[in-house]
């Protein structure tokens, strides 16, 4: 009896400086972020994760601060795990985020539809609707251009 105890007393300790050492990286994510270190504003988010894997707000923060970085294939995929798990609830940038960064990836034809998805979210007047045309456009020509390259046939 005594030995669990103290194993619960041990685990107990242990959680209480995981939650601890989160908000030790915590803190120095958000002032590299305010300083425009994003880079190392990725690597603490990233390190904050490891304590707290599940926490959207901070998979968010840590796919924002990839993008910002310019780490596109990363950012995508954190990009994809918050959509996933919040379905544009909270996070409503996340279908432009997506696609944006599929695009520059050279995912044409998921950027195209992560797109469509923008449109369907916004007002037709509104400046992210006429973007996400133009760059369905753009999806649509660059995979004709692929597959007319794949057929020997660039014009």
């Amino acid at each position: 009896m005594r030995v669990m105890l103290i194993i619960i007393s041990c685990v107990f300790c242990l959680s209480g400086q995981a939650q601890n050492e989160q908000k030790y990286w915590l803190a120095f994510a958000e002032e590299a972020m305010e300083v425009g270190d994003y880079f190392g504003a990725a690597r603490y988010y990233k390190k904050s994760l490891s304590a707290d894997p599940g926490e959207i707000e901070l998979m968010y923060k840590y796919a924002e601060a990839l993008r910002l970085s310019n780490n596109y294939v990363d950012a995508e995929e954190w990009y994809l795990r918050v959509y996933r798990k919040d379905k544009g609830r909270y996070f409503a940038n996340g279908p432009y985020w997506i696609a944006y960064l599929k695009e520059a990836n050279g995912d044409y034809e998921a950027a195209a539809s992560y797109w469509d998805k923008v449109m369907h979210n916004e007002a037709r007047s509104s400046t992210k609707y006429k973007r996400a045309q133009q760059r369905i456009t753009s999806c649509q020509w660059a995979v004709e251009q692929e597959k007319k390259e794949y057929s020997g046939n660039i014009e």
